[in-house]
């Protein structure tokens, strides 16, 4: 396992990985106690950071539960590419060689990272303990952006990175985020490579959900979230044969809004999966 390399002001340990496209940037909570629990891997979207997890993280740590969250290759620095859903996912299957090669994890895709994070489930079943989509739906057809190739596209070619910066910032203060949080990401987004957000946005616009799983899948969301609608949601759990959990009142960045009840909902979650005779009941079936 790569050993930490320094500490971020959420208590989280920066860790350099390396992989075939080079070195991935993670960080790493730090339980306060040696845990025999698997490890849970975050994987962010489109225009989201790996800081982003860190109010999760940091209540998972204080739980017991080791976890980590990573940049993309490509998405901060020049790797060549192809930055696709198939890509990506070859990238997380090389982290998770790295940080934990003998034990499966608990996976969890935010929004674009959960089409990652399925794709990596789909191809090694076997390295995954559960799934976990939050704030993911069928495909970018069924969200409220089913253009923002095309838009991301038009935005770099005439305005900039600054441009898809000002439309993140809207969207995410319409989710919820204050401006101040807005403000406090704005370097890491404007440092986010045009070519990355172009071909990422690209390849999700194609990409479509598999049928069924192998590992246990929850289909969690905010019942405010305005990219995929909780109707959505639960047409995809239902699809998928996942659980389902809301968290009332969250819109889309619920990590960043409700940290703490993300991490009840993941924690119960991961309770059920470990010890399949505890709290199972706890958890709602998708809607046949």
């Amino acid at each position: 396992m790569p050993s930490p390399q320094s500490r971020t002001p959420y208590g989280m340990h920066r860790v350099a990985v390396p992989t075939p496209r080079g070195t991935v940037l993670a960080l790493r909570n730090d339980p306060p106690t040696t845990t025999s629990r698997h490890a849970a891997v975050m994987v962010s979207g489109l225009a989201e950071t790996k800081e982003q997890w860190c109010p999760v993280m940091l209540r998972l740590g204080r739980s017991g539960r080791p976890a980590y969250s990573y940049d993309h290759p490509g998405q901060f620095d020049p790797v060549a590419g192809p930055h696709t859903v198939d890509s990506l996912a070859s990238d997380l299957l090389a982290l998770l060689d790295a940080i934990s090669p003998d034990r499966p994890v608990h996976l969890v895709g935010g929004c674009f990272g959960g089409f990652v994070a399925r794709e990596l489930v789909t191809r090694a079943p076997h390295r995954v303990r559960s799934l976990v989509l939050l704030g993911s739906g069928r495909s970018l057809a069924t969200s409220a952006a089913p253009l923002l190739p095309d838009q991301v596209e038009t935005a770099l070619r005439t305005e900039g990175i600054r441009a898809v910066f000002d439309r993140i910032r809207d969207d995410s203060e319409k989710a919820g985020l204050s401006t101040r949080s807005v403000e406090r990401v704005r370097d890491s987004y404007l440092a986010i490579r045009p070519e990355f957000l172009t071909a990422f946005s690209r390849s999700v616009a194609e990409h479509r959900c598999p049928p069924r799983f192998e590992p246990p899948v929850l289909v969690g969301y905010g019942t405010a979230d305005e990219m995929w609608t909780p109707q959505e949601q639960r047409e995809l759990a239902a699809r998928i044969g996942a659980s389902v959990a809301e968290i009332e009142g969250a819109g889309h960045a619920a990590t960043v809004t409700h940290p703490r009840a993300v991490c009840q909902m993941l924690t119960r979650f991961w309770d059920t999966v470990d010890d399949p005779a505890g709290a199972r009941a706890e958890l709602d079936p998708a809607p046949a």
